[in-house]
């Protein structure tokens, strides 16, 4: 196995530090290690860089005097575009947070306990009045534990969209959107339909104007399914094809969705940016089928046969025929 401290990056970076000061590989040593090493506090490195001048390792007390980051600053960087350093960051300062709030109260309580079994009826009421002081007093800070946790949810949910997104069109990686079906298949099967389209003529675009002309054309077809049916999730399938999946959307209301989409996108007039020159009438064509109780695999092979069939005319969309109930 690698080691971690001889991999690049700041991560490493820190360990080697608290290493080189034999300091434990805690939360809160990483914290401190981190903001002295990357963060943007210019005293905070002054005086912990002049404690160390020449080669003085930090002592525990020595580093438990710093004041902790505070969670606020953490927080104030750019939310919309969040960093892996500081989703770090913000994950270790829970962890030290959540860590020494559960260790104080604990702490606090077995000392309460100890002395309830000694104390008088008198003793034993300031005593449990002061525990009941702690537990509140513990609940605030965990509630806060709790808010900062689910903030951190939703930038690693924004750093997730990034990562799972193919740059080039908008649309979500294969095996993102595969994994989108395969959630929904198993939660919302019912009226979930699913589609996979075809850029027609999408080899001629790329053979006659080059491979960056073809992906541009289909970004305008991802961004026209996404105006026209809102899709709950809509990724790549191949050079030039796609897939997107539609919760609560039976077959039907489906196939008047996309028959507007697909005549809207054959109504935009596209160019080649670098020569001026008309694209002429692009089209695509699209295979729909309902989930049903089929795994994705089968639910996949149904698609791709269909969306075959429809791209063997182009400018069509081809239904899957409904199964009718015999009683």
């Amino acid at each position: 196995m690698t080691d971690r401290r001889n991999r690049p990056g700041s991560g490493a970076a820190v360990l080697r530090f608290l290493d080189a000061h034999q300091l434990d590989h805690t939360p809160g040593h990483y914290a401190f290690a981190h903001r002295y090493l990357h963060g943007p506090d210019a005293t905070f490195r002054a005086q912990v860089a002049e404690l160390i001048d020449g080669g003085v390792r930090l002592t525990e007390r020595q580093v438990a005097s710093f004041a902790p980051v505070p969670v606020a600053e953490i927080a104030a960087n750019d939310r919309l575009l969040p960093d892996i350093e500081r989703i770090s960051f913000g994950i270790l300062a829970i962890i030290t947070q959540a860590s020494d709030e559960a260790s104080a109260l604990s702490r606090e309580l077995t000392l309460a306990a100890a002395e309830l079994v000694e104390g008088d009826a008198q003793t034993v009421r300031a005593i449990v009045m002061r525990m009941l002081a702690q537990s509140r007093s513990a609940e605030q800070s965990f509630a806060a534990v709790s808010s900062q946790t689910r903030a951190l949810h939703d930038d690693l949910r924004a750093i997730l969209d990034v990562v799972e997104q193919d740059p080039a069109t908008g649309a979500l990686s294969h095996d993102a959107v595969l994994d989108r079906l395969a959630s929904t298949l198993a939660t919302e099967p019912q009226d979930l339909s699913v589609a996979m389209f075809n850029l027609d003529h999408g080899t001629h675009v790329r053979t006659t104007h080059g491979e960056a002309v073809a992906v541009r054309v289909l970004r305008v077809l991802v961004a026209t399914l996404a105006e026209q049916c809102r899709p709950s999730a809509i990724g790549r399938a191949g050079d030039d094809r796609l897939l997107a999946v539609f919760p609560d959307m039976p077959v039907q209301d489906l196939g008047v969705c996309l028959d507007a989409a697909r005549q809207a996108f054959a109504a935009r007039r596209m160019k080649v940016r670098e020569s001026d020159v008309e694209l002429g009438r692009m089209t695509f064509s699209a295979g729909v089928a309902p989930a049903r109780s089929r795994t994705l695999d089968e639910l996949l092979g149904a698609l791709a046969i269909l969306a075959a069939r429809a791209g063997a005319d182009g400018d069509v969309i081809v239904s899957e025929p409904p199964v009718v109930e015999i009683r």
